[in-house]
C-alpha cells in the first residue's frame, strides 16, 4: 500500500494492475474481502500490447 500511495502522490496514478493467484486460496479470499472498498476488479479487455493500445485509443 505504501508503494501505491507513493505512485499516486509522485506520478498521479489512479489505477493499478494487480495479479491474483499468488497466495493460497483462503488468503486470496481474505485479502479481497479486506480490500473490498478499496479495489475494483477489472479484466484486460484483450491480449497483447498493440491490442491494449487500440482499446486506449477508442
Amino acid at each position: 500500500m505504501a508503494q501505491a500511495k507513493r505512485m499516486v502522490s509522485d506520478y498521479g496514478f489512479s489505477s493499478f494492475k494487480l495479479n491474483g493467484g499468488v497466495f493460497e486460496p483462503a488468503q486470496e479470499i481474505a485479502a479481497a474481502r479486506a480490500l473490498e472498498d478499496v479495489l475494483e476488479y477489472l479484466e484486460d479487455p484483450t491480449t497483447g500490447t498493440a491490442n491494449m493500445a487500440e482499446v486506449v485509443r477508442t
